[in-house]
Parts: C-alpha cells; sequence; structure tokens
C-alpha cells in the first residue's frame, strides 16, 4: 500500500515538473529524488520539436525499502502534440512489478475519440473513449502557464492529461507567489514559489519553485509527514545512487493506545483517529464501516462486520465495479480461468463464492513477499507472487469475472507481529463484494491475506476506495498519502 501512495507522489510530482516549462528551445533536463533528506532516486524530462510535432518524455526512477527489501519503481512517459497543441499520441511504462505494465493513447480529434491499449505480458486489452474537449497537451500547457504569468495573474488553472495518473484530463490550479531565495543542490537561487493542487487530489499541495523562464528548481510534496523532494541537477549527480534509502514501511506502522486481544476474532470495534493540528483526514463511511467528525482532528470509526450499511447504485454506477481494466482485466484468459477453478466447489450464493475466491486467492499466491511494488492481476494471475496488493487486485479480478461486483479497499490492519514489531497498525489493502443482503446491496469486507478459517475483521479501517479504472485510480491514495507518519490511533472499545 505504501509503494502505492509513493506511485501517487511520483506521478503528483512529475506532472508539476512536466507542465510549467515553456522555453521555445529543446530541452533535457535531470532532477534528483530525495525523501527523508536521503538520494532514492531521478526525474530526466526532455522536450524536442522536430516533423512540426512536439515530444514530451519523462523518466522517472526511484529505490526505497520496505523492511530490509529493496523495491524499484519505473514510470516513463512520452506525449507528442502538434506545433498548435493538438494531441496526437501518448504512451506510458510502469514497472511496479516483474512484467511491465504499458498503455497507449491514439487521439483523433477528427472523430473526437481517443484509442487506448494496455499491454503485460501475454495479456492486451483495447478500448475507445470519447475524446475530452477543453485541455492542453505538455508544450501547449506550458505556453498558456508563461502567458498568464506575463500578463500578472495569480491564479492560473488549466486542464491537461498525464498517463502515469491515469487515461483522464484533471486539472492543475497554480497559485502565483513571490520570488524567493531557495537552495538547490547546495546552491543559493532565485525561483518564484507556485502552489499547485490538482483535481485527482485536491487535498495535496505541491510546492514548487521556478526560475524566470519557469523551469522547476525545486518541487516539494509531501506523503503525511515524509517529504519527497525533487531538486534540478546535473546528470551526473541526478542519477548517483545511495546506500540509504528510506525504509516506508515499518517506520509508517501506528502504534494504538493499547493492544486489541484476538483480532482477527473481533466482529464490531470502535477508534478514534486523529491528525495533527491543520491537518485533515476524510475518513470514508462505507460498507460496515461508518465515520463521524468529532472536531477538525479527530474522527470515531465504527466498524460492525455483522452489518455492513445498505447502498444504492443507478446501473451505470454499478458497472465500473464489474469492468474490466488494465489493472483488473477480465479479457485475460488466465483471470478466466483462475475464476472458474475458484468457484469449482462453491455454493450457490453470491456470498458463498465470494468467500470461495477470498479462500482460493489466499492459497493460490504462494510466494507471499514484500519485493513486488505492485502488479496488475494479470500479472499475479501467472507469478502467483506479492503482498496485500497482489491479493486485493487478484480478489478483484476473479470475483467481476464471476459476475460479481467488487472493489479495492486501503486502510490500515491491525496485527500482533509484523515485520519485527509487535501490535501495531500497518497499511493494507483488501477487496469488497457488493452482495445482497436481507434484500439490499451491501459492501462487504473479503481480504485474501487472512487464511481460510479467518474472515475479515474488525480492526480493517478503511481510508479509500478504488474501482481500479483506466481513468485514474490514484484518488483512493489521498487518504493513505495523507496520514503515513500522522495519524494517532485510539481504541475504544472492541466486541
Amino acid at each position: 500500500m505504501l509503494v502505492r501512495s509513493l506511485r501517487f507522489t511520483l506521478a503528483v510530482l512529475v506532472v508539476s515538473l512536466l507542465s510549467p516549462l515553456a522555453s521555445a528551445q529543446d530541452r533535457d533536463l535531470w532532477y534528483r529524488m530525495l525523501m527523508q533528506d536521503a538520494p532514492v532516486g531521478y526525474v530526466h524530462t526532455t522536450e524536442k520539436t522536430s516533423g512540426g510535432k512536439i515530444t514530451t518524455t519523462n523518466l522517472s526512477k526511484v529505490s526505497i525499502k520496505r523492511g530490509t527489501i529493496a523495491i524499484n519503481i519505473e514510470m516513463s512517459s512520452e506525449f507528442v502534440e502538434t506545433l498548435d497543441g493538438t494531441p496526437i499520441s501518448a504512451s506510458a511504462v510502469q514497472k511496479m512489478g516483474a512484467i511491465p505494465s504499458i498503455t497507449m493513447v491514439a487521439f483523433d480529434t477528427d472523430k473526437k475519440v481517443m484509442k487506448v491499449a494496455s499491454v503485460q505480458g501475454g495479456a492486451e486489452s483495447t478500448s475507445e473513449k470519447p475524446l475530452p474537449q477543453g485541455w492542453l497537451p505538455p508544450a501547449a500547457a506550458g505556453r498558456y502557464m508563461k502567458k498568464q504569468l506575463a500578463a500578472g495573474e495569480k491564479t492560473i488553472e488549466y486542464s491537461t492529461m498525464d498517463l502515469t495518473t491515469g487515461v483522464a484530463v484533471f486539472k492543475l490550479t497554480h497559485k502565483v507567489g513571490e520570488v524567493e531565495k531557495i537552495t538547490v543542490s547546495g546552491k543559493e537561487m532565485e525561483g518564484r514559489r507556485i502552489e499547485v493542487t490538482n483535481s485527482i487530489m485536491p487535498s495535496v499541495v505541491t510546492t514548487e519553485h521556478v526560475d524566470a523562464d519557469l523551469t522547476p528548481l525545486r518541487t516539494l510534496a509531501k506523503m503525511g509527514a515524509i517529504p519527497v523532494v525533487t531538486e534540478l541537477a546535473d546528470a551526473s549527480v541526478a542519477g548517483e545512487k545511495s546506500d540509504k534509502s528510506p525504509e516506508l514501511m515499518v517506520s509508517t506502522f501506528v502504534v494504538p493506545d493499547k493492544p486489541i486481544d484476538n483480532a482477527r476474532k473481533t466482529s464490531k470495534a470502535t477508534y478514534l483517529l486523529s491528525m495533527p493540528a491543520g491537518e485533515v483526514l476524510a475518513i470514508p463511511s462505507a460498507g460496515p464501516q461508518s465515520a463521524s467528525a468529532i472536531d477538525a482532528q479527530t474522527t470515531r470509526v465504527v466498524v460492525d462486520q455483522k452489518n455492513p450499511a445498505p447502498v444504492q447504485y443507478t446501473p451505470d454506477a454499478r458497472s465500473k465495479f464489474l469492468a474490466s481494466t488494465a489493472a483488473v482485466n477480465l479479457e485475460d484468459e488466465e483471470i478466466r480461468k483462475l475464476s472458474a477453478k475458484s468457484l469449482q466447489d462453491a455454493a450457490g450464493s453470491p456470498s458463498d463464492r465470494a468467500e470461495a475466491c477470498r479462500r482460493f486467492v489466499y492459497r493460490y499466491i504462494n510466494a507471499k513477499s514484500l519485493d513486488t511494488a505492485f502488479a496488475t492481476a494479470s500479472e499475479v494471475a501467472r507469478n502467483r507472487g506479492g503482498d496485500c496488493s497482489e491479493h486485493g487486485v487478484l480478489l478483484v479480478a476473479l470475483l467481476r469475472a464471476a459476475g460479481i461486483p467488487a472493489r479495492g479497499v486501503v486502510g490500515l490492519i491491525y496485527a500482533d507481529a509484523f515485520a519485527g514489531r509487535e501490535k501495531i497498525f500497518g497499511y493494507h489493502m483488501w477487496a469488497q463484494a457488493l452482495l445482497t443482503i436481507d434484500g439490499k446491496e451491501r459492501w462487504v469486507d473479503f481480504d485474501a491475506t487472512l487464511p481460510p478459517q479467518s474472515p475479515t475483521d474488525a480492526t480493517h479501517i478503511a481510508l479509500g476506495y478504488t474501482d481500479f479504472s483506466d481513468e485514474g485510480s490514484l484518488a483512493s491514495m489521498t487518504g493513505v498519502a495523507a496520514a503515513m507518519g500522522q495519524l494517532k490511533i485510539k481504541v475504544e472499545s472492541v466486541e
């Protein structure tokens, strides 16, 4: 889960680095990335004009640790547009596991459609979507930004697209500040302060400083209390490796005010979740969880696994929980085979079939490990390895293939002992199935990391949900990103 949160933060930083560039000349820029003041990787951006086209590229590589295990993340993207800002094509490659995930988009402005292809290993899916209107590709966005800044605008907004955040248009809002003195790679410089927010995760503010040509000099984003910085550097400096990669799992465990006895057997629990002054965390209410704000920093959360709340969806809204996506590719023959296999001995009710899928995934993933950043269901189906994220995404895929609406949940789970620590809450992912109970549809928790004899318990605290859509599932990471290193949990009652 923390790696998905890092991917979200990295994508936000990359968008901030790419969008303001507005020089009329080709560029080749390198940035080194630091986390907790330690070098963790780099970002390399280019913009080149040739044959009446402008091509913007980005490559980012990051290495962190989960416990003692090194995790490597690589993301690259390319965007091609005409000189007047008409989009031609875009692509992105993400290496979060052993098999790269590739997304390609061809824009047909005459027919006003975009053709999307997603490829991973032997699995491929294609779709055609309406072409969004009123947005700017990267180079055109840079020109617009520079024009508005020259006109003295203090708030500059535009919509754009970057495939590292999904196949969807989002809005960027820039709050323009004053020129300040900053330190970049040990050198004192002057840069104009700009605070950037985006419509995907509007609560997340990225602070950047740019030079007179709008080249980013230094950019800061935060995963909770953890600062993530990119700063302009020479290629040799940006690519330097460090043996001090920060650890981002054990260091973010949340120690509650008291331990929870027999956690795997709990059915109902009440917690107080709190954040530091000035920090806000929106806790959702859905399924077995209800949340009520006590004050600006504190929320009471009740998890009642025996009484999930009823919900009502329109057919269109409900359909997204049965959809095939790049992360949950129902066109993949391996996914269909595994879904059928998981249901061989299942009873007929949707609840029994969902539980059969949960138990199957627990047994099927036989390499329980932390060394995969984030794999799609197609990769997990072939490699049979991973942690909670891989259990969650594969379970959602098998449920959907069985005709059961499903989504992913991101949040926390209590553990008596894990990674050398005891009696802690760790960040986690599991699945929910939309089942009819007492004549009403309800979201029901299913955690495939738990052994067959252990149903999902009341120590699962949800911070967000994801439908794994191609249009951008990063919004589910907002709660996790905000909570990291800052959240406190008080256990009020347990049953």
